[in-house]
């Protein structure tokens, strides 16, 4: 389906050499799928350098490519556009296994429970899209 980023993003190029942001944008405007800002500033980025480039308030997403060595202005304003790809962001999950006939008096209360036993993850209930398949370790 269709995804819109939202609105109040922050983009962050981080030079890798120093290991340190050098410069960050609030002004980040968004268009359905594009977002578009200025990094301002004499410090801004410098050409030939590495920077790797983030973006703060994505919800459910990640920039998964965003490695790039800036080259020389492709403007005469002096800009040098940079495109981040963008996919699902990681998470974890946590299955807890607990016996649901522990006290119930039911004959089942005392079998040990399986040492691993199969998940789905799915993607908008019962009936969604399966986003991961695994097992309990």
């Amino acid at each position: 389906g269709y995804y819109s980023l939202p609105s109040g993003l922050t983009l962050h190029a981080r030079h890798e050499g120093l290991k340190a942001v050098t410069s960050s944008s609030t002004e980040v405007a968004v268009s359905g799928l594009f977002a578009t800002t200025v990094l301002s500033g004499d410090e801004a980025l410098y050409v030939g350098q590495p920077y790797a480039f983030s973006l703060d308030g994505l919800d459910g997403l990640d920039v998964i490519s965003s490695m790039s060595t800036v080259v020389s202005p492709l403007s005469p304003a002096g800009e040098a556009p940079v495109e981040l790809v963008l996919g699902p962001a990681i998470g974890e999950v946590v299955v807890v296994l607990s016996d649901a006939f522990a006290g119930s008096g039911h004959w089942a209360e005392h079998l040990p429970l399986p040492s691993s036993v199969p998940f789905l993850v799915r993607d908008g209930g019962e009936s969604g899209r399966v986003c991961l398949e695994s097992h309990t370790d």
